[in-house]
């Protein structure tokens, strides 16, 4: 992959390489959800919303990284993205909660996966 000048937010290279903005959309979102986690404590309405919407940056992200350890120009399509996110969705926040009461159905929830996926979208736009 070629640098330009006019991206030069793409052209950092070393350890982050060409891919800057994917990887910092990932490493934003673990370091959220860690910070949200671990330091944070309770706050129900960013406990509701916030892991559904850096669930799908990290769950993806994280594997894109991963092959672009061999193939630097790797994307994923779309479309795959998406349909995992769906799924995603339904088994979180549908399936599942009607056999274990652990989880609980929060069908408000479901905009906040894709919403995360179109943020992870973007970011491997670039």
């Amino acid at each position: 992959m070629v640098c330009h000048a006019d991206s030069w937010i793409h052209c950092v290279h070393g350890l982050l390489g060409c891919h800057l903005k994917l990887q910092i959309t990932v490493f934003a979102a673990i370091s959220a959800l860690l910070i949200h986690q671990v330091f944070l404590g309770e706050f129900p309405l960013i406990d509701s919303y916030l892991d559904p919407f850096l669930s799908m940056p990290i769950m993806i992200g994280l594997p894109i990284l991963g092959v672009r350890l061999w193939d630097k120009n790797f994307k994923i399509k779309p479309s795959l993205a998406w349909g995992f996110a769906l799924t995603v969705a339904v088994i979180f926040e549908y399936w599942i909660p009607r056999f274990d009461p652990r989880f609980t159905a929060d069908l408000i929830d479901a905009p906040f996966y894709l919403l995360g996926t179109g943020w992870l979208m973007l970011a491997q736009r670039h």
